[in-house]
């Protein structure tokens, strides 16, 4: 990638980024010169619904108590390999060596959406726990984690991810003094509290229910969605966000949009879900150092 940046070439680096901090730190520097488009893969800030919602953490929120999140996927992280020689290469993600396990291979997409949520402010500490509860296969990296994300203001985000358990899947959850707003990748909700005050824009709103509690369905373009009489069927995302990541890249490249993520805020997202796996390794608390967006 290094390379490529050099010889002046469009980049488009999934996410994490890399594997260390120093690597996260030479992408830095070297992006900062890059004379091409570089953009990290953190698919969130590409997510037309996740783009509707960011506004609102402020406008209806207000003030975020906490922040919560998780992925549960039942799967076993682990792919038949042709050979005994190439096991360890084929199952990187089960080596303790280069693999960032599940708070920075899974986790950073998601911390990455709650640093952008939070005005593009990083956390200051990383608490973590981690075992293998299910795949007693050999490997070393935990298939349940969970991790404590702490900001300078002391606001948390709650992080659990598990390869033993598909229950509520991926999604993410902010919780402010007059609302609360759900995220799961091809939706988003907005919970208002009976206090909070009724916006205009709510007049076009489509409403779920979950488990008793109501949720304004948040939808790019729902006024114009409104006007079609295609609202309820906008409701939901029709491709997944790597879908939109990738369109936005091109458009970047042949068209001079600016990148939505960028190649620096992908490694600073890295760096924190790097951390928060040290911090799950070891069981101690892992100070982040200060990052600037």
């Amino acid at each position: 990638m290094l390379d490529c940046l050099k010889e002046g070439r469009h980049v488009f680096c999934e996410a994490p980024v890399a594997a260390t901090v120093e690597d996260c730190q030479a992408l830095i520097e070297a992006a900062s010169s890059a004379k091409s488009v570089a953009q990290a893969g953190f698919q969130g800030r590409s997510n037309p619904t996740y783009r509707r919602a960011q506004p609102l953490v402020d406008a209806e929120l207000r003030q975020v108590i906490s922040v919560h999140a998780q992925h549960h996927r039942k799967t076993s992280w682990r792919f038949p390999a042709p050979d005994a020689a190439a096991e360890r290469e084929v199952n990187w993600r089960l080596d303790p060596a280069v693999s960032t396990g599940l708070a920075g291979e899974i986790g950073a997409q998601q911390f990455d959406v709650a640093q952008w949520f939070r005005g593009g402010r990083y956390p200051v500490r990383a608490l973590g726990r981690g075992a293998v509860r299910v795949h007693k296969d050999g490997r070393a990296v935990a298939d349940s984690i969970e991790v404590d994300l702490i900001w300078e203001d002391d606001v948390a985000l709650r992080y659990q991810a598990t390869l033993a358990n598909s229950y509520g899947g991926q999604h993410e959850l902010f919780v402010g003094g007059q609302g609360t707003i759900r995220l799961a990748w091809t939706h988003s909700w907005l919970f208002k509290e009976a206090d909070s005050p009724t916006q205009g824009w709510e007049v076009y709103a489509t409403r779920q229910e979950f488990f008793g509690q109501e949720g304004i369905v948040l939808v790019a373009d729902a006024t114009k969605l409104a006007a079609q009489g295609a609202l309820k069927s906008g409701a939901g995302l029709p491709h997944p966000s790597l879908y939109y990541a990738l369109v936005d890249f091109v458009r970047s490249a042949t068209e001079g949009m600016p990148v939505r993520c960028s190649l620096q805020e992908g490694a600073r997202a890295t760096i924190v879900g790097i951390l928060a796996n040290q911090a799950v390794v070891t069981g101690q608390p892992v100070t982040i150092p200060s990052m600037s967006a």
